[in-house]
């Protein structure tokens, strides 16, 4: 167990620095351990979703961490136990059947009787602090029969409908928090696949009917006279652009919001023509973006000309392509042709985060 502070502290080093071998986090389809009827009766506590809204509806710095392989999913206690409790609780979670051993319980400071969202804000600060720890997925102890009724396991980076990311709770076993943060962090199964066994085992909501997750068919987005924008990331670490750009956005609801991350290409050899495969791809998802007008981001987003206006060379013209976000086929059948549009992109001008929507309102107006 850790407490809440960086790994470079000494008595820290030598559990944080544990690092998975690539063979180790290759894992099954493994599916939860059945339980009957009767168990799921007593299992009356709040629901993910009521915990869920207490939370921001988007991670305050969603860009890509890079590498996640050998960080540990922290685990935060609301719970008060005794040393002994803590130590079991961690040993628990760690040797259960299916774990890969790589959950750590942080002990400082004490959240027993504090609130999810206290938890939430300390993980936010923490893991700036601590390059150990997972940034976007977290486990957290709510019901003192952890071993019955489960524990929750926070998700800051869920792939919505629309390619957006939010954030998601979902309540599962402690035998299987573990191994369920594993196949999250690689890909190997999805944050709503795992919500459906919540609602399946643990009488959860339909996952279907959240509109953290699912909003409007992009058919039916309402014109509400306002332009939405798409907006990259040519940096690893953009800084708060997304606050910066558009103040109150933390605690916007569904759709609110006009800009939109679209994702971050740093990586990439050449970020430009990424962009320039995707940009039309995203209008066809998205229909409420604007078709020429966009942000990319050069560099942190507090530093002054930190962000590229950018014009893309093309008609917008989508007509003849179809996006059907009910099926994979639906969300598919077109995307190769679409990819290959690829219009050359012109920087009008760079600008401060602060300064950007204003701006594209203006040039979309003119």
């Amino acid at each position: 167990m850790l407490p809440g502070k960086p790994p470079d502290s000494p008595d820290d080093s030598r559990n944080i620095h544990t690092t998975l071998s690539p063979q180790t986090i290759h894992l099954p389809y493994l599916r939860p351990r059945q339980m009957t009827l009767s168990s799921l009766q007593h299992l009356v506590m709040a629901s993910t979703k009521e915990l869920e809204d207490t939370l921001p509806l988007h991670d305050p710095h969603p860009d890509p961490f890079g590498h996640t392989l050998g960080r540990r999913w922290p685990i935060y206690s609301l719970i008060a136990y005794d040393n002994k409790n803590l130590a079991k609780l961690e040993s628990d979670i760690n040797n259960a059947e299916d774990s890969i051993h790589n959950s750590v319980l942080i002990t400082t400071p004490d959240f027993s009787s504090s609130t999810l969202r206290d938890v939430y804000d300390h993980h936010i600060a923490l893991r700036d602090k601590n390059n150990g720890i997972h940034p976007s997925l977290f486990i957290v102890i709510d019901q003192r029969d952890y071993q019955s009724k489960g524990l929750l396991l926070v998700d800051l980076q869920v792939m919505t409908d629309t390619s957006q990311t939010v954030i998601g709770v979902l309540r599962c076993s402690y035998s299987d928090a573990d191994l369920y943060c594993a196949n999250l962090d690689i890909g190997n199964m999805s944050f709503i696949d795992y919500k459906e066994e919540e609602q399946e085992l643990w009488g959860g909501e339909d996952p279907y009917e959240n509109t953290r997750y699912f909003g409007k068919d992009p058919k039916q987005v309402e014109d509400t006279g306002k332009q939405h924008y798409a907006w990259y990331s040519n940096v690893e670490k953009p800084g708060p652009m997304q606050e910066l750009a558009e103040p109150g956005w933390l605690d916007m609801a569904h759709g609110e919001s006009r800009l939109h991350s679209a994702g971050g290409w740093f990586n990439a050899a050449d970020p430009w023509q990424n962009i320039r495969r995707e940009f039309p791809f995203r209008c066809l998802q998205q229909p409420e973006l604007h078709r020429k007008l966009f942000l990319v981001l050069e560099k942190d987003a507090r530093k002054s000309d930190t962000i590229a206006i950018c014009r893309a060379e093309w008609d917008g013209d989508l007509s003849s392509y179809e996006y059907d976000v009910s099926s994979y086929d639906g969300q598919n059948r077109d995307r190769g042709r679409v990819l290959a549009i690829m219009p050359e992109i012109k920087v009008v001008k760079r600008i401060s985060a602060r300064e950007a929507l204003a701006e594209l309102d203006h040039l979309a107006a003119m």
